[in-house]
């Protein structure tokens, strides 16, 4: 049996991993960990120093930056030290610390872990879980219905309705 685990990097989509582990220890599944990395949510950064060796530079060498301060105040300028690819990038290799993380403290290491960038999580899930054949996924859910869970939408609801393995679904008692 194939298991699939969707993770975000919080400690609630954390609560589905102790009851996956043990179904995965009672089954012996192959477990593979996945998060999604939204390109729209990794930020550049900046840094308030109108010196800053790492900045930015544009085409006449000068940093990228935005003023900052007021008529009382000397101004500084934030300084873009990190462009978008690259935090894209950066918020990549961190999903991949985490998740190796977690292989390590649930699964001795041996899970497979992905890394997938892409705005609709989802989709992405879903394309993976067909990609792998995957036979099980497990998630935490918050477990919305209504209106809640229309205007908020629903990675499991979205799961659910592709069809294309059943779903494990955890609601964690820290809601």
């Amino acid at each position: 049996m194939k298991l699939l685990i969707t993770l975000d990097g919080s400690k609630f989509a954390e609560e589905v991993l102790a009851p996956a582990a043990e179904l995965a220890a009672r089954s012996g599944a192959e477990v593979h960990l996945i998060e999604v990395v939204k390109e729209s949510k990794a930020y550049p950064r900046w840094v308030s120093s109108p010196s800053a060796e790492h900045a930015i530079r544009d085409e006449y060498g000068w940093p990228r930056g935005v003023p900052m301060g007021s008529p009382e105040h000397p101004i500084e300028m934030a300084v873009l030290v990190e462009t978008a690819a690259q935090a894209v990038e950066r918020t990549s290799c961190e999903a991949k610390d985490y998740l190796h993380s977690v292989s390590t403290r649930f699964f001795h290491g041996e899970a497979k872990t992905e890394v997938v960038v892409g705005e609709d999580p989802a989709e992405e899930i879903t394309d993976y879980i067909r990609r792998e054949k995957m036979d099980l996924v497990a998630m935490a859910t918050h477990g919305r219905t209504g209106l809640a869970r229309l205007l908020l939408g629903s990675v499991a609801a979205k799961l659910l309705r592709a069809r294309e393995a059943p779903l494990f679904l955890v609601r964690p008692h820290t809601l």
